[in-house]
């Protein structure tokens, strides 16, 4: 039997590690798109959930929408990354503990959150800037800080 819960949680590892790679492309086609077409996919967005929120497509609406759009997505994306990389870290096996998987998991998801951001340098109509760079550590920081919690009230719980 212990067999097979191992053979599950290696699959599980795997699928959660291709997860996150499919995320990451994610992540940074969004960062590759350049200005007009950023700006055009958050303003679409923008429009269709003003439209339903507010039974308007009023511009200032739309504006205020978009730019809560434009802030809270660097959040969203790296909550779902920081839970995911959280979950590797739990189920992962190795020689480190799983709080030393934590802060490597940690690290690399700053890495990729100030990576994120310095990139768009490079790209037409884009800029880095280090509010957003922050942005993107914050929702690191919920999404693996949530995953933590639970693992604690779990190991906790069953002891």
């Amino acid at each position: 039997m212990k067999g097979v819960k191992q053979t599950r949680q290696k699959k599980a590892v795997f699928y959660l590690i291709g997860a996150i790679c499919i995320w990451l492309l994610l992540i940074f086609f969004l960062s590759t798109q350049n200005g007009p077409e950023t700006t055009t996919t958050s303003e679409g967005l923008a429009f269709v959930i003003a439209k339903y929120i507010f039974g308007t497509t009023d511009s200032m609406h739309v504006s205020w929408i978009h730019m809560f759009i434009r802030r809270q997505a660097h959040v969203v994306l790296f909550l779902i990354l920081g839970s995911m990389i959280g979950l590797v870290c739990i189920n992962v096996k190795t020689r480190i503990s799983v709080w030393g998987r934590f802060i490597i998991g940690y690290a690399f998801l700053l890495f990729c959150s100030f990576f994120d951001e310095w990139h768009k340098q490079f790209i037409s109509g884009r800029h880095n800037q280090f509010q957003d760079a922050l942005l993107n550590v914050r929702g690191c920081t919920i999404g693996l800080g949530i995953v933590v919690l639970i693992y604690m009230v779990k190991t906790l719980t069953s002891k």
